[in-house]
């Protein structure tokens, strides 16, 4: 009985809510709510059990029964049932009504504690069964093959059914969390309503009215109203059926009320006078249809009235009952469709710039011969030997000679960068008539022919990582295609649900709530005068079911949008303290951290080369453009590739920095680090303190293609981190670190940072820029309840 127990403090919970926010009288007793839930089901079911199909055939009561299940609201309605049953068929035909109700009352206590009654089928079969066995004895006393057989099976058939649909209807706590669950929760619910009209329909008014249809007529006007086309229509639909099976006529009401909606819904957006006046002119219209002459009179009197009805009803009212006529995929399609129309040009966009980096890495050859040591005399003898008279003798008849003295001298002067007298050999340099013009000129060449090649070496470095970046351009771009083009997981429940919430408090504004790729709930709201949610922080929490970070408040010129995002389950305190270098007026060193939308913690820290303000500057920009890099969504490995290939590109050893960088999921703990030649991290879980090293160059020391370091670890509450720059500690004497941190008892990281601070500037070592970023996470405490 828990369950049962738990649902209806449920419910007393949401029904004090519900008069708080109208301002009624207030219901705090949990057992007042279940003698009035009790009292409920008796008069529901006495009513569907007058809900007569076929000219006597009653099976709404006895799926109502199997509906409410055991316990004291089963009974009550079992009650209900045969009261009525008995006071409006007699004893005869009640008899069998009263039986089958107290036959599924029977098993829904036998079976109570048992697997198999949690089955959502096996009460709707014992409603179906026992309404089979108790009316085969009264269907045998008139023979099996006549109509009444085929009304019987129907009955049958309606109380298995419709008990499956009430259940979902009456007990929507009970049920599985599924996304299906909100469409047939509202059908359930329609179906219910429309065995309610059934039995009205009996009741009569003057003038031939029936309260029965004068609430359908009502229900299609409203739902045609505020629902458009679609809504009215299939409202239209599902009243006319209950009201034909009701009469067990022709389906005249199907047709009548279905075009009705249709008619309504057409001029819904102007408002409820000409909604009105249209549904009395489509009733009038179908009341020429009607075969039966008494009923056109009673229809348009209905019609009539429902539209009187519906012109005092208060435009508050009306909108609360919005919610029920929203369709929920109405803008999702072309969302859907937007949204894979830019992953797929996205990714086209990636193919691109990988064929472009294809193409571009083949066709960088070096040219011909620039860059071969040859051209050096090449060049020189052009210069010199042109106008030699001894020309022809030591270039044609001699040219083996020439070529191997030449050749001989080459590699000492490229290993040395300069020529001598002493490179060749006597023979040459004794016949040569220019011999110290020729040297000279060779000596030209050969530092115009190391330039050339340094350039070439440089341009073809520059290619390489222009085309790199290409290929990491492509990556990430293909990485936001997948993003972009997968399924955004929406909460139709919590949106509808925070829809309502928004309502009661009568604020104007559209709702969105979905679930981010790492999990997190996400919440938009648009609308205008948002500024009293950023008070109710306790009342959307209570709408969505997840505690929530403060509410940002985005504003336009003509709009507001609030952003509520789910708190995580983790929470980092972070510090971070830093000590210059004596005798500088500015730390090289630079840090920061920072929280993305997703949960996603970032910590940074970059070592400029050197010490003073170039080096500042240099790490504060690493930084800044890492941020922005990581902001935009872009993941830590690529944007450090980037990076790395940007900053080679400069050519200088002022653009070489060390790159420290964590990335701390709070929903899940998962953490990696990233290093470009950075110092060693320290991490403490429990009382044990690990080390992370790298072997990585700095980022812009080794040119483009460099990857960092990458480790990756598993954090939870109580666990400490330490980022340092190399000042700390020479990293390989850091004993004192690993020791202090370990034996740390305090809670603060910013006294823990100071204190690592002191003891290495005492130590007198290593002298150097000193940064310390500490953190320490923790579970995020819980609000307290009420």
């Amino acid at each position: 009985m828990s369950m049962r127990t738990s649902y209806v403090k449920q419910r007393a919970g949401q029904m004090r809510r519900h008069f708080l926010e109208q301002g009624a009288v207030v219901l705090q007793r949990p057992a007042l709510m279940k003698a009035l839930e009790c009292l409920i089901r008796f008069f529901l079911g006495g009513t569907l059990a007058g809900a007569e199909i076929f000219g006597g055939h009653a099976p709404f009561g006895l799926a109502f029964v199997a509906a409410s299940g055991a316990g004291l609201s089963g009974l009550s309605a079992l009650l209900g049932v045969s009261f009525c049953s008995l006071l409006f068929m007699g004893f005869t035909r009640g008899l069998k009504y009263v039986a089958a109700s107290v036959l599924i009352f029977s098993v829904a206590f036998s079976f109570y504690d048992t697997r198999i009654y949690k089955k959502p089928f096996f009460m709707p079969l014992i409603a179906g069964a026992m309404t089979l066995c108790t009316g085969f004895v009264y269907l045998s006393d008139g023979g099996f093959f006549t109509p009444e057989t085929v009304f019987f099976a129907t009955e049958v058939l309606l109380a298995g059914g419709c008990a499956y649909f009430y259940k979902i209807a009456i007990s929507p706590g009970s049920l599985e969390m599924e996304e299906s669950r909100e469409l047939r929760q509202t059908v359930s619910m329609l179906i219910l309503i429309m065995g309610i009209l059934v039995a009205l329909a009996t009741v009569t008014l003057p003038a031939g009215i029936s309260l029965g249809r004068l609430a359908a007529t009502l229900a299609v006007l409203v739902a045609a109203a505020r629902g458009g086309i679609g809504m009215g229509s299939a409202t239209g639909i599902s009243a006319g059926l209950a009201m034909d099976l009701a009469g067990g006529g022709t389906p005249f009401y199907s047709v009548a009320y279905a075009f009705s909606g249709l008619i309504t819904g057409v001029v819904s957006r102007q408002g409820k006078a000409f909604a009105s006046i249209a549904f009395v002119l489509a009733g009038a219209l179908t009341m020429v249809w009607a075969m039966e002459e008494s009923l056109r009179l009673p229809l348009l009197y209905e019609s009539m009235i429902a539209a009187g009805i519906f012109l005092l009803l208060p435009e508050e009212m009306l909108r609360k009952w919005d919610v029920l006529f929203q369709t929920e995929t109405s803008d999702e399609r072309p969302a859907a469709k937007a949204r894979e129309l830019a992953a797929r040009r996205l990714e086209q966009s990636a193919a691109a710039f990988r064929e472009l980096y294809e193409a571009i890495g083949t066709s960088f050859a070096p040219r011909s011969n620039d860059n071969d040591a040859a051209v050096i005399f090449d060049r020189t003898a052009s210069r010199i030997c042109r106008k030699c008279a001894l020309a022809s003798v030591c270039w044609e008849k001699d040219y083996v000679t020439t070529f191997n003295a030449l050749n001989d001298a080459v590699g000492p002067m490229l290993k040395r960068r300069r020529g001598t007298p002493e490179d060749f050999p006597k023979h040459f340099s004794s016949r040569c008539l220019y011999f110290t013009r020729f040297l000279a000129a060779a000596n030209e060449e050969l530092t115009a022919f190391l330039y050339r090649r340094q350039f070439g070496n440089r341009l073809r470095e520059s290619r390489r990582a222009v085309c790199l970046q290409y290929a990491d351009l492509s990556g990430i771009l293909s990485e936001t295609a997948a993003e972009i083009g997968g399924d955004m997981s929406f909460e139709p429940r919590a949106e509808k649900s925070l829809q309502l919430r928004l309502k009661g408090m009568g604020i104007k504004g559209r709702a969105m709530v979905f679930l981010e790729p790492t999990g997190r709930l996400r919440a938009e709201i648009e609308g205008k005068d948002l500024e009293p949610l950023l008070k109710n922080t306790a009342d959307l929490e209570e709408a969505l079911g997840v505690p929530l970070e403060a509410p940002r408040l985005q504003k336009g010129e003509l709009w507001q949008r609030l952003i509520l995002l789910e708190a995580e389950p983790l929470r980092a305190e972070v510090a971070v303290e830093s000590a210059r270098k004596r005798g500088e007026a500015i730390s090289g060193d630079c840090a920061a951290h920072f929280k993305n939308d997703d949960g996603t913690l970032y910590l940074l820290l970059s070592d400029g080369m050197g010490s003073g303000e170039g080096a500042a500057r240099e790490s504060a920009m690493t930084l800044r453009l890492m941020e922005r890099f990581l902001r935009a969504g872009i993941e830590p490995e690529p944007a450090l590739k980037t990076l790395n290939s940007a900053l080679s590109l400069r050519g200088d050893e002022a653009s070489c920095n060390t790159v420290d960088l964590m990335k701390i999921g709070l929903f899940s703990g998962d953490a990696s680090v990233y290093k470009f030649g950075a110092a060693p991290t320290y991490v403490r879980k429990g009382g044990r303190v690990s080390r992370i090293t790298c072997s990585a160059m700095p980022a812009g020391a080794l040119g483009s293609g460099a990857s960092p370091d990458v480790t990756r670890l598993r954090l939870g509450a109580g666990d400490w981190v330490i980022l340092a720059s190399d000042g700390l500690s020479d990293g390989a004497q850091d004993e004192w670190v690993r020791s202090l941190v370990a034996s740390w008892e305090g809670e603060d990281p910013g006294e823990l940072a100071r204190c690592l601070l002191e003891r290495a500037q005492a130590s007198g070592t290593n002298e150097d820029d000193r940064t310390v970023l500490a953190l320490r996470l923790e579970n995020r405490p819980r609000k307290a309840a009420g």
